[in-house]
Parts: structure tokens; C-alpha cells; sequence
């Protein structure tokens, strides 16, 4: 009897947990219908924030092959004739060698501002986009957006200062020791990113609420975000495989694929701030 007991208990709780994403989809469709001048500036605020950060991308990544270029073209003045150097020839003279570590110095450089252009434009656009989507639920769109930016200067700028530092003392750590830390950085990005979209969604309630959600939600009901953001990061892979094999096709067909890409995204946003919602306490559908 105990098995039988414990058997439709894990059962109902399922069905309450999968009846839980079912209301979240029909809330997410009831406040689109009934909030459409705000999805739609959602969904323009998403495909500016796109073309801003692969605009931004873009031009560092021009500067950078500039600095390649410059510094490939003075590796080419250094003299490898093995008998020359025995006979007290010099590999490079100094001037050569000062304009090495210049080009060298202004890669980093342009990686370094690359990081913090990219960071900006995803703390404008972000707070953006989510102050949009919590409106939809009835929220205040600059409490939002600067919760937000809290949110963001708490979980995403520490890698950002991370990027910097470890640009900054590239030459002087061990080969081991960086892959071990880009490693274990990337793993800490992943977790660290996590607890952010949980605490996007909940931006409709206080600073100290939020933080409470992230170990409320974000821990003890992980199964809910899990299985949402595997949904998500399966779409967002079949897109981007999509985009890519189109990459040199039709330009209207890549113009459709990021249309989809922007409105999958924002749909995602709208969903898991109601999906937080309805796993909420407080606030029940």
C-alpha cells in the first residue's frame, strides 16, 4: 500500500509540474493578445540589440585582423638564419621589437574594449527588453530595467573583469593554469547565468525577494528552468545551424531565420517571466 501511495503521489506531483507549464504557455498567449504595442517593441528592441552586438563584434573583430596584419608583418622582419645569429647577427632590432609589443599590447587593448562594448550594449538592450516584458505583467518599466542592471552587474560584469584581467596577464600565466581557468570560468558563466534569467523573471518583485527566488526557484524547483531552458537552447542551436547553412544562400531567407531567432527569444522571456509567476507563492495564477 506505501508503494502504491508513494507511486501516485510522484505521479500527481508530475502532472501538477507539467500542468504548470501548460499555464505559463496559455498566460504567455493571454498577455501577448492583450499587451501587443509591448511585444512588439520587445521584439524591435530584441533585433536592434542583435544588429548592435554584431555591429559592435564586428568592428573589433576589423581592428583586430588590422593588429594581426601589423604584427604578422613585423614577425616576418626577424632574422632565423641560424648562422648570422651565431656570428652575433641580431633577431630583430629594437625598433622592430618596441613596434612587436605595441601591435601585441593594442590586440589586447581591442579585445579588452571589445568585452566592455559588448557588456554595454547587453546592460542597455537587456534592461531593455526585460523592463518591456515584466510591463506586460504589469510591472514598472524603469524599476525594472534598473533591477535589472543590478541583476546584470552581479552575475555577468565579474566575467567581464575576469576577461580583462586575464588579457591584461596573458603572457605571464602557465599554459595550464589558463586553460584551467578559462575551464572553470566558463563553468561559473553557465551557473552564473542561470540564477540571472531566474532572477529576470522575477523583477516584478523587490531587490530582496529576488535574491530569495534565486535559492526558493532556482534551487529547489530547478526542474522547472531546466527543462525550459533545454526547450531554449535546443530552438536557439537549430536556428543558429540553420543560419549557418544559409549563411551564403538567399539573404531573405537569413533575414526570416533571425526574425524567428528575435521572436523565439522574446517569447522565451515573456513565458519564463510567467512561468516564475506561477511557481510562485505569492503570486498563483
Amino acid at each position: 500500500f506505501y508503494i502504491l501511495s508513494s507511486f501516485f503521489n510522484r505521479m500527481l506531483y508530475v502532472n501538477k509540474v507539467i500542468s504548470g507549464f501548460f499555464t505559463a504557455a496559455k498566460e504567455t498567449g493571454r498577455r501577448i493578445k492583450h499587451h501587443y504595442g509591448w511585444f512588439s517593441l520587445m521584439f524591435v528592441l530584441e533585433i536592434l540589440f542583435l544588429l548592435s552586438f554584431i555591429g559592435v563584434f564586428v568592428y573589433y573583430q576589423i581592428n583586430l585582423a588590422f593588429n594581426q596584419e601589423q604584427l604578422f608583418g613585423l614577425m616576418e622582419q626577424a632574422n632565423l638564419n641560424a648562422t648570422q645569429l651565431q656570428e652575433g647577427g641580431t633577431f630583430m632590432t629594437n625598433q622592430a621589437i618596441s613596434s612587436l609589443i605595441s601591435s601585441f599590447q593594442q590586440i589586447i587593448n581591442n579585445f579588452v574594449w571589445m568585452l566592455y562594448a559588448l557588456f554595454g550594449v547587453f546592460l542597455l538592450f537587456g534592461g531593455l527588453i526585460w523592463g518591456a516584458g515584466q510591463k506586460i505583467v504589469g510591472g514598472k518599466f524603469w524599476h525594472h530595467f534598473l533591477k535589472h542592471s543590478l541583476l546584470t552587474m552581479v552575475f555577468i560584469f565579474p566575467f567581464i573583469l575576469l576577461g580583462h584581467l586575464l588579457l591584461r596577464k596573458i603572457l605571464y600565466v602557465a599554459e595550464f593554469d589558463l586553460g584551467w581557468i578559462i575551464n572553470s570560468g566558463i563553468a561559473l558563466f553557465i551557473i552564473s547565468f542561470y540564477f540571472y534569467l531566474i532572477g529576470c523573471g522575477e523583477l516584478n518583485s523587490r531587490v530582496k525577494e529576488i535574491f530569495l527566488a534565486l535559492g526558493r526557484k532556482g534551487i529547489k524547483k530547478f526542474y522547472y528552468y531546466f527543462a525550459v531552458l533545454l526547450v531554449l537552447v535546443t530552438f536557439l542551436a537549430g536556428v543558429s545551424y540553420l543560419v549557418y547553412l544559409s549563411a551564403e544562400g538567399n539573404p531573405l531567407i537569413l533575414i526570416g531565420e533571425l526574425i524567428l531567432l528575435c521572436l523565439g527569444i522574446i517569447i522565451f522571456k515573456i513565458y519564463l517571466i510567467c512561468l516564475s509567476m506561477g511557481i510562485s507563492e505569492k503570486k498563483p495564477f
